[in-house]
């Protein structure tokens, strides 16, 4: 999504969508434990990160990450702006005298950047292809959710909402058209013309907050995909704790979903709408591989596990170090 074509959308949702989240807020400030997670210990390693994105929507992708290496590791800003890099932001790692580069790629596609990876310490990849790269530095970078570092401000309400399972939606799946329309088309007509159950969705946008509380509200939901193979809905969907239908991924997280358990994966529209049939049918299931996302989501995608897991594998290439 452009630059304009976001901004567009946030004047077209206006004042309901605002009012709407700041009731979500004010349940989670209601709802969230008052003991705050101890701080992790310190990284040995300083990070400089850009003052400024090359393109502002990015901060949808690194705030999050940001907020979360900002606990973990001492972090400046850069003095400078580098040129832009397609798909990429630089961040520089500082140890022993010596600056590393650490590239994140939150490009839709799953090709990487060949100059960048060759010169970075790690490269994180967000649509990291299945089957690798070649390349022991380009890791899988995983994924965040649509509100980016806003998602925590909300999420102990939305998982209240989902918690109370009185479900207004059967099966849902809602998406926009400017992206991934061909590959979407196939998978919803198959949904909507299914008379096993009703779905709710197609391709009409709603505002984010809106969205997100119908999706607490929904049994069962459907994660299609867009440009990439990954978008924000999968990722809001295991924040929430939804029981997940998924058109399988050419790409991977940092660990592997389990496939029955965290998300049901298929392959056709024919799979898609049979495996909504059978999970609305068996609510105990339902229940079980919702609790399993959202466990997936806590241990592996907030800010705090993508910030250690990023710490981790920049703190394990630094040539020379060795640290417990």
């Amino acid at each position: 999504m452009s630059g304009r074509m976001i901004a567009a959308a946030g004047a077209a949702w206006g004042w309901r969508d605002r009012a709407l989240e700041a009731g979500l807020r004010a349940r989670s400030i209601w709802l969230r434990p008052a003991q705050e997670a101890p701080a992790p210990p310190l990284e040995p390693f300083a990070l400089v990160w850009p003052q400024a994105y090359s393109w502002a929507p990015f901060a949808i992708w690194f705030e999050p990450l940001r907020e979360g290496l900002a606990a973990r590791a001492r972090m400046e800003r850069a003095a400078q702006l580098r040129p832009p890099i397609r798909n990429c932001e630089i961040v520089d790692a500082l140890f022993a005298g010596e600056t590393y580069p650490v590239v994140i790629d939150c490009g839709d596609s799953s090709d990487i950047d060949e100059e960048q990876a060759g010169r970075a310490l790690v490269y994180f990849k967000m649509q990291y292809r299945r089957e690798g790269y070649g390349r022991p530095n380009v890791v899988p970078g995983g994924y965040g959710p649509g509100m980016g570092a806003r998602i925590d401000s909300v999420l102990p309400a939305l998982r209240a909402l989902r918690d109370r399972r009185a479900f207004a939606h059967e099966a849902h799946a809602r998406f926009g058209a400017a992206f991934g329309y061909d590959r979407r088309k196939p998978f919803l007509d198959a949904l909507a013309g299914d008379g096993r159950f009703a779905l709710t969705g197609g391709f009409k946008m709603l505002r984010p907050s809106a969205f997100l509380a119908e999706v607490a509200r929904a049994r069962v939901v459907i994660d299609l995909p867009g440009q990439g193979d990954f978008c924000f809905r999968f990722v809001d969907y295991l924040a929430i704790g939804s029981c997940v239908v998924a058109a399988r991924h050419g790409v991977r997280m940092p660990v592997d979903l389990v496939d029955g358990r965290d998300v049901l994966f298929v392959d056709t529209p024919a799979q898609a709408a049979d495996a909504c049939a059978h999970l609305l049918a068996d609510p105990a299931r339902v229940e079980a591989m919702a609790q399993a996302a959202r466990a997936y989501y806590d241990r592996h995608l907030t800010k705090s596990a993508l910030a250690a897991y990023y710490a981790g594998e920049i703190r394990a290439r630094l040539p020379g170090a060795s640290f417990p």
